[in-house]
């Protein structure tokens, strides 16, 4: 098939050179959509409304473009290549900052009256806002502070963002101190030989801090001593160089905010959001945080008796205490002894070729679309490529529309991006030629890779974050919108468009309940010696083990929540670290592993989610509340005309509409909270 030419294949003769060169072609594009904006108003026959659609297809194009810039910097091979990107990504977000604050096309579009076209309007009202954040309504005086400041902060956050990427951290351990992992896993490591104190050789294994092996050797390795080096080391990256950095990004976005008539950052990030201000996000989490400090103790109790047990059992030291490098682990165990869930033989069960293929099916079937494998070169040769097709009223055989295509990056390297993502590569809209652009989306995943030696298998969680994952993909892929500002997210430039950042995650959070149902695990499982399917028992068992810590686990996560918010609302900045150390201990009982700095590896906080965190449980809520439709069906999960209309009413509008019209039109009542309540087992 003809591919379009969106698909980004930079890195096959990609070079810093031509990175260069394309992002200054990208600039020239939306200076000279200033320009010809201006001068096209000039003519007092011209439509202004035109004007403004026309503004927004160049910058649809603008932003298509972009993205073969900006992915190689969390992709790329090549060092330089990602520096560069880096640094593109920096400029064109200058640069569209540059648009947005001209002043003499924002009084183009002010002079815009009421339109007619529900649409249209909606166009209108979120452009001039986004003139108004770039402080167009600020006197001129303050205008090139305003700007000034925003150039800081992208550069700021672009060089906190790269050091996590560049930044890699490998640790070596012998056999016996890996004692508890998986014969798969060890069998994955580069092993090393190197002489002891005593001057013998011995054989040493290599891991590094991305997210599989971390999960592995935090869940498994039986000497504590392994467990806590590596938490120490994964919490103490980039420490040196990302705290102070953090420190003056946090010192920016106040003044910013301030120059825009906010008090603090969060509530000048929380104004566009289904939450509205700070004391409404404050409350919402301290309202779900109370009703579970009763069940927090109990759990940390239960664990610190298998704790004790354990090292009774095996004759270890017990110190009475609980610490970061140990929930995990007796988490593990208290499934494994207490539930019969052992995770590395349910991991046996999930190939992760298997596990690909089963959630392609099961997508195909509930949301009435094909996949199709495309065989194409991109930018590493484990990057995999489908094809997407509507597929409603359409014979099996056959495949109707093309509506997009899926890019799969989902195996570690190094100087890649080191968690879970999902990227938009191309927006939807309707095009000059009146068709529907085809959107493009890439899943960039950190899975154990299979080898000669060892079959990459997941664990039951990794199985629900990938469906997760998939879940926005089918968001990306299913919208269909008129503006690419209404496309279900923007490409790779944070830009506050798209949807509400407290809704992004609620079609992929609802998507999770598959992972928990019986027939579903029963038709992903397929154990990769035997073939045979998860058996009825340990489906049951995997499905008992859903709620095990939650109230460590919600709790975690408020706190989180609670710091950014905290830090983004005018506090001292050099009391960021105690405030942090303070707040997990007071909310989770846990403390802070000593002279470590987490949040300086947090992405979020400068990808997008900066007094945005608590989005991920503002939309967890709601996500409970959409299921409830599938939970009431006969049919249950695979209620595929229940499917359809969750892509129609929900995927399909993107931003067109404001979130919480969306869930009222597929739910048929207002959106409320009493299923997760229920999902707690905790009361209003």
């Amino acid at each position: 098939m003809v591919l379009p030419g969106n698909i980004p294949k930079f890195s096959l003769n990609t070079t810093p050179q031509k990175l260069n060169t394309l992002t200054q072609e990208i600039i020239n594009i939306l200076q000279q959509n200033v320009k010809s904006i201006i001068e096209l108003s000039e003519n007092k026959k011209i439509n202004k409304l035109d004007l403004l659609k026309e503004w927004h297809k160049v910058e649809s194009l603008a932003a298509e473009k972009q993205t073969f810039c900006t992915l190689p910097s969390l992709v790329h091979f090549d060092s330089k290549v990602r520096e560069e990107s880096a640094l593109a990504k920096k400029r064109i977000k200058d640069a569209w900052n540059q648009c947005y604050s001209q002043e003499k096309v924002y009084a183009i579009f002010k002079s815009i009256g009421p339109i007619k076209d529900p649409m249209d309007q909606r166009l209108l009202d979120k452009t001039l806002h986004l003139f108004k954040r770039n402080g167009l309504d600020l006197p001129k005086n303050k205008q090139k502070t305003f700007q000034e400041i925003q150039l800081k902060i992208t550069e700021l956050e672009n060089k906190f963002i790269q050091n996590i990427n560049e930044s890699v951290v490998t640790l070596s351990f012998t056999l016996s101190e890996l004692d508890g992992c998986s014969e798969n896993f060890i069998n994955s490591l580069t092993k090393k030989t190197e002489k002891n104190d005593d001057g013998k050789e011995q054989t040493k294994y290599i891991v590094n801090l991305k997210p599989p092996e971390l999960k592995e050797l935090i869940q498994n390795a039986n000497m504590e001593s392994t467990r806590k080096t590596v938490l120490t080391a994964s919490h103490s990256r980039c420490k040196d160089e990302n705290l102070p950095l953090f420190k003056e990004i946090l010192a920016t976005r106040q003044k910013m905010a301030e120059l825009l008539n906010y008090d603090n950052h969060s509530n000048f990030m929380l104004s566009q959001n289904m939450c509205k201000n700070l004391d409404n996000a404050n409350q919402f989490l301290y309202n779900i945080l109370n009703p579970l400090k009763p069940v927090l103790h109990q759990e940390l109790q239960k664990l610190l008796e298998i704790k004790k047990k354990t090292c009774e059992k095996h004759n270890w030291s017990y110190d009475n205490e609980l610490h970061l490098w140990d929930i995990s682990y007796y988490e593990r165990i208290l499934k494994d002894e207490e539930y019969s869930v052992d995770d590395v033989k349910v991991s046996g069960y999930f190939p992760v070729e298997n596990v690909i293929s089963g959630i392609l099916s099961l997508y195909q079937e509930i949301l009435h679309i094909k996949f199709e494998k495309v065989e194409t070169e991109l930018w590493h040769k484990d990057v995999m490529m489908y094809a997407v097709y509507d597929n409603h009223n359409v014979p099996y055989d056959q495949k109707g529309d093309n509506i997009g295509f899926m890019v799969l990056d989902l195996f570690p390297r190094d100087g890649k991006y080191s968690h879970q993502c999902v990227m938009p590569l191309a927006p939807s809209y309707i095009d000059n030629k009146n068709q529907q652009n085809i959107p493009v989306v890439v899943i960039i995943g950190n899975l154990t890779k299979s080898t000669n030696d060892s079959v990459s298998l997941l664990k039951h969680t990794e199985v629900v974050t990938f469906f997760h994952e998939f879940g926005h993909v089918m968001h990306a892929l299913c919208t269909k919108s008129m503006y690419s500002r209404f496309s279900w997210s923007w490409t790779a430039i944070p830009y506050p468009v798209g949807i509400e950042m407290d809704a992004l995650e609620v079609p992929s959070q609802m998507f999770e309940n598959w992972i928990w149902d019986a027939k579903v695990l029963k038709r992903l499982s397929c154990h990769y010696k035997t073939k045979e399917q998860l058996p009825d028992d340990l489906i049951a068992s995997i499905c008992k083990t859903r709620h095990i810590n939650d109230a460590y686990k919600y709790s975690r996560q408020i706190f989180m929540s609670l710091f950014d918010l905290k830090v983004h609302s005018n506090i001292d900045i050099e009391i960021i670290s105690n405030v942090w150390e303070k707040m997990q201990k007071e909310y989770t009982n846990i403390e802070t592993i000593s002279n470590t700095s987490f949040l300086c590896s947090w992405y979020h906080l400068t990808m997008g989610y900066d007094a945005g965190y608590y989005s991920y449980l503002w939309s967890e809520v709601y996500s409970h509340d959409l299921y409830t439709k599938f939970a009431e069906s006969s049919k249950g999960c695979m209620d595929t005309d229940l499917g359809f209309n969750y892509r129609k009413f929900i995927l399909e509008p993107g931003a067109n509409d404001d979130f919480i019209n969306l869930m009222k039109k597929f739910l048929g009542r207002p959106p409320n909270n009493n299923a997760f309540l229920k999902y707690l087992n905790i009361t209003n």
